[in-house]
C-alpha cells in the first residue's frame, strides 16, 4: 500500500505559511528563509529519496522563463481567469483540464514594461532592498529601448 503525502495541501496549510494562497515570492528570498518551517515546502521531495534532477529541474526552469519573460509580456487571454485553480482530491495535486490561454505581447521596449511593472504590482515590505535599488535607477537615458 503506497504512503501518499499531500504534498500540494502542506504547501498550503495556513499552519505552515502566512497567507498561503498569495502570490509571494519573496517568502523564499535567502534572508526569509529563515522563518520556513522544516518539511513544508518540498517540490521535489526530501530526505534520500528526493529528486535527483532537482538542480538541473531549477535550473532549466528559471533559463526558460527568462527567455520567455524578456522577450514577451504574458497575460491570460479574454475570458479565461488563473484563479481558482482546480484541486483533484483522488490525487491530491493541481491538475488541468483545460489549458490556459496565453497572451503573448513582444516586449519593444524593455523599461517601459518594468515600470509598468513596478507600479502595477508596487514592492511589499519585505522586498529585497537591493531589488528596490535597482527598480528605482531605471531611466530611459540608463537603459535605451530595445
Amino acid at each position: 500500500q503506497p504512503i501518499i503525502v499531500p504534498v500540494w495541501s502542506i504547501h498550503r496549510d495556513p499552519a505552515n505559511w502566512p497567507d498561503p494562497l498569495s502570490f509571494n515570492p519573496e517568502r523564499f528570498l535567502p534572508h526569509n528563509k529563515k522563518d520556513i518551517k522544516p518539511f513544508t515546502f518540498m517540490p521535489f521531495g526530501v530526505g534520500p529519496r528526493s529528486c535527483v534532477g532537482l538542480r538541473f529541474a531549477e535550473l532549466a526552469v528559471k533559463e526558460g522563463l527568462i527567455s520567455v519573460v524578456s522577450q514577451f509580456v504574458l497575460s491570460p487571454c479574454k475570458g479565461h481567469s488563473v484563479h481558482p485553480p482546480p484541486i483533484h482530491s483522488k490525487i491530491f495535486t493541481l491538475k488541468t483540464d483545460n489549458l490556459l490561454p496565453l497572451h503573448f505581447a513582444p516586449i519593444t521596449d524593455l523599461n517601459s514594461v518594468i515600470r509598468h511593472e513596478h507600479e502595477q504590482y508596487p514592492p511589499s515590505a519585505t522586498e529585497d532592498p537591493a531589488t528596490r535599488e535597482l527598480l528605482a535607477s531605471i531611466r530611459d537615458d540608463k537603459f535605451p529601448a530595445l
